[in-house]
Order: C-alpha cells, then structure tokens, then sequence
C-alpha cells in the first residue's frame, strides 16, 4: 500500500511537472502578454494557495490528534497521505485563486 500511494504522488508529480514543461513558452511559441492586472492576480493567488495548503494541514492534525489520541500515534501511511494531499490542494487552490482573481476583476 505504501508502495502504490508513493508511486500515485510521484506520477501526480511527473504529469503536473510535464504540463508545466508543456504549456511554457518556448522556441517557435508566442509568448503570453502578461500586464499588471495578471501580475496581480497571480500573487492573489499565492495567497489562496498558502491559506489552502494551511488549512489542510490544520483539519489533518485536529482530526489525526482526536482519532488516534488513545493509540499515541498515528500509522504510518498518514505523513504519505498529507503529503500528496498537501499537493494536491496546492494545485487546485492555485487554479481556484486564479479562477477567483479573474472573476472579481471582471
């Protein structure tokens, strides 16, 4: 099981790293005009995505503290698991803030 779970987060890693790598701009692309309002947004969503990745962490600690509080220790696979969830709400909570930063500037 530790095994699969480490596999599914170094392949989440690899297609989002290839994504990235893919939709760049490069040789022979144009490149994306880019003006404040985008430099703005995008910091707005640095900030989504730190409260997002936060929060996570915090709902994994209060709810792993009270499940397992009687054992004194939580099993192994959970730091497997809030790390690769920890990815995952980055991502999104960048995309989301990206969505949100555009929605309230049009």
């Amino acid at each position: 099981m530790r095994l699969l779970v480490g596999a599914l987060f170094v392949g989440f890693l690899a297609l989002h790293s290839i994504v990235l790598f893919a939709t760049r701009p490069g040789r022979g692309r144009v490149k994306a005009v880019i003006d404040e309002r985008d430099t703005a947004i995008v910091k707005g969503a640095l900030q989504v995505q730190v409260w997002a990745v936060i929060l996570s962490l915090v709902v994994w600690t209060i709810v792993l503290g009270e499940v397992y509080w009687d054992q004194g220790h939580i099993p192994v696979i959970f730091p497997y698991l809030i790390f690769g969830s920890s990815l995952i709400v980055n991502m999104l909570a960048q995309a989301a803030g990206i969505l949100i930063g555009y929605r309230r500037m049009g």
